[in-house]
């Protein structure tokens, strides 16, 4: 089924926040947290597709009065606080999306891929949550948001873990979750696979022509079938019927 993409590469990059973890939920109640501690009724849920937590309170506070009187900074580390409390409170297992270790191991140790990260988060947070998880081995380079001088949507963050990689973007495969993040990929010469992260709706992503996963179990013993082949075998499966009882 994805025999297509994976042919001829030899490097996979993948994001962190929305891709390999359902984080925006957290950060969505470490805001809320945040509001209240002010005295004022969290409704930034939608802002949350902006690609730092500082952009989303300078949106959402631009965006009317919210009744919070304090400096973008402080709002970002109480924010960056109450994430870290309900991150390092949750089991790894119940954080990362379904599937991953065991494609990584494929990756790795199946087809000797060279596996990167690029994230917006900083590195502060991002090397935390990384550590959490127990993933960070997994990966021969991570560049973090503010290792390069533009994140997300400018493709320097995806040309930066290349070159540490000594990857060519023709050879490489991203996987990604945001519209800004899959940008930032294709700008960097890369073919991308779009992660399903429900913050966003299909409009989000009109401009770009991608299949997309929910999660990375469905990659388990496909990776060298075409999606032909796939339907075939399933349709060969119901015409055998169930087996007799």
């Amino acid at each position: 089924m994805f025999k297509n993409y994976f042919d001829g590469k030899d490097t996979a990059i993948f994001d962190l926040d929305g891709t390999l973890v359902d984080s925006h939920p957290i950060w969505d109640e470490a805001c809320a947290m945040v509001s209240d501690s002010f005295g004022s009724v969290w409704r930034g849920t939608n802002f949350l597709i902006f690609p730092s937590i500082q952009e989303v309170w300078e949106n959402y506070l631009d965006a009317g009065k919210r009744g919070i009187d304090a400096d973008i900074s402080e709002l970002v580390e109480l924010t960056n606080k109450n994430f870290f409390e309900i991150f390092l409170s949750s089991e790894p297992q119940e954080l990362l999306k379904d599937g991953f270790i065991t494609f990584v191991d494929e990756l790795i140790n199946a087809r000797e891929f060279k596996v990167g990260m690029v994230t917006n988060t900083d590195k502060e947070i991002g090397s935390q949550m990384l550590n959490h998880l127990g993933i960070e081995p997994l990966f021969q380079a991570v560049v973090y948001g503010d290792e390069v001088s533009q994140k997300k949507p400018n493709p320097k963050i995806y040309k930066k873990v290349m070159k540490l990689l000594k990857s060519k973007s023709g050879k490489s495969l991203a996987f990604e979750d945001s519209p800004s993040g899959i940008k930032s990929a294709i700008s960097a010469g890369l073919d991308v696979i779009r992660v399903q992260n429900k913050l966003f709706s299909e409009k989000d992503f009109s401009d770009f022509d991608l299949i997309y996963v929910n999660d990375f179990s469905v990659f388990r013993g496909n990776l060298d079938k075409t999606r032909k082949e796939v339907y075939s075998e399933a349709l060969s499966q119901l015409d055998e019927g169930p087996e007799d009882l």
